[in-house]
């Protein structure tokens, strides 16, 4: 299903296989980059955005060093994995901020 879907864009069998490989990895974070987007939007309706802010920033930035270090062990295979597991860790990180409860007392 990934290789028809990447099919769409480019009939080159390269490029095919990697976007299917970036598909199949990226699918493990979808759940977790949803419960980001929805909780740091909740956060900040409530008016609490400058910790959520820091944490998905200060990790989005991790990815740079450790995407780097990924890239020279596994290729592209590596930058992939990065991309997903920093995604995942920014969903957990929300769902902990959400659970921790101190958006509750933020004043708008």
């Amino acid at each position: 299903m990934p290789e028809e879907f990447a099919g769409i864009f480019s009939n080159d069998p390269a490029v095919i296989a990697e976007a299917a490989r970036y598909l199949r990895i990226s699918a493990f974070s979808q759940l977790f980059l949803g419960a980001e987007v929805v909780l740091e939007s909740a956060m900040a309706g409530a008016g609490w955005t400058f910790v959520p802010m820091l944490l998905s920033t200060g990790i989005t930035a991790l990815r740079l060093p450790i995407g780097a270090w990924a890239a020279a062990t596994w290729g592209t295979t590596g930058l992939w994995w990065t991309l997903a597991v920093t995604a995942a860790a920014r969903g957990v990180l929300m769902v902990l901020l959400w659970a921790w409860g101190r958006w509750r007392t933020a004043r708008v």
